[in-house]
């Protein structure tokens, strides 16, 4: 493993055992996420964005996140933290920009949708940073995910963390009833439903995007979930509650203590009107 370049010092999620929640998340997310120091230097990464990077962790610690960037979108890159630091005002897209990183082992370019959040905290300032590699078809086809990442001392960052993020998260406890609902989540619509009594009702509405009727409860991705599997959908509509409909594309696991017993499921949500309209200009301009 190499060493860290001076004065920069590495963080280990697993070394926070009252982050369980969002260390579980960190290493499971299929997609890469990458914490940054206010230089730009990696301080922690997960094994998504070692294989995304084609790197391990020893070899990426340290490194600033621009030597894995092309010239040009370093510097743009570079140029815009910077600004951003000095002024508080984002002058790009903090959420699925796209962009292209380079492999280390190969030297290939891939290309990526990246994301960012802003966490400070006892005087320390982090920057996560989520890329989602991408292809026309990925973009079309495959069900996206977005990861969450919490980095330090207590719950209480972790909590921070996790509602800083751009991404709905959804955690419920092992019968399905919401325990727990970032901004991001809350913004889609999405919240405890209630029958006629007011009393609480497990997993959340949601609705076909084809038909438009409640989406069968079998195959909600959580509720896969909480029998055990990895479940993933893209054909889903939540609802505000001026009746606005949301497509989304939903990713739910399980969690399991460390009998292996299923306690709950944790669902990663992410708003695809962005990615829908671009998907129909793309088809009306073929035509």
């Amino acid at each position: 493993m190499s060493s860290l370049p001076a004065g920069i010092q590495s963080i280990d999620p697993s070394a926070f055992p009252g982050d369980a929640l969002a260390a579980f998340l960190v290493r499971a997310a299929a997609d890469a996420i990458v914490a940054l120091d206010v230089d730009g230097h990696i301080r922690t990464l997960n094994p998504a964005a070692e294989r995304l990077f084609g790197a391990s962790l020893g070899e990426l610690l340290g490194r600033p996140l621009t030597c894995l960037m092309p010239a040009e979108l370093a510097h743009r890159h570079r140029a815009a933290m910077g600004s951003y630091i000095a002024s508080g005002a984002r002058g790009v897209r903090w959420e699925a920009t796209d962009g292209v990183v380079r492999r280390l082992d190969t030297g290939l370019h891939v290309p990526v949708s990246i994301s960012f959040a802003d966490h400070e905290e006892d005087g320390e300032r982090l920057f996560v940073a989520v890329l989602r590699g991408r292809t026309d078809q990925q973009r079309q086809a495959k069900a996206l995910e977005e990861a969450l990442a919490a980095l330090g001392e207590s719950e209480r960052r972790t909590a921070t963390m996790l509602e800083s993020l751009p991404v709905g998260v959804v955690v419920t406890d092992a019968d399905g009833f919401m325990t727990y609902t970032n901004p991001a989540a809350v913004a889609l619509g999405i919240e405890t439903p209630r029958d006629d009594n007011g009393d609480s009702m497990p997993y959340f509405e949601a609705y076909s995007a084809a038909t438009g009727q409640p989406y069968p409860p079998s195959q909600r991705p959580l509720a896969q979930a909480l029998r055990g599997q990895t479940a993933t959908a893209d054909d889903i509509v939540v609802r505000t509650a001026d009746g606005t409909e949301i497509p989304i594309d939903c990713r739910a696991t399980p969690m399991r203590n460390d009998d292996g017993d299923i306690v709950g499921a944790v669902a990663v949500v992410r708003d695809l009107r962005a990615e829908r309209a671009a998907q129909a200009a793309l088809r009306e301009s073929e035509t």
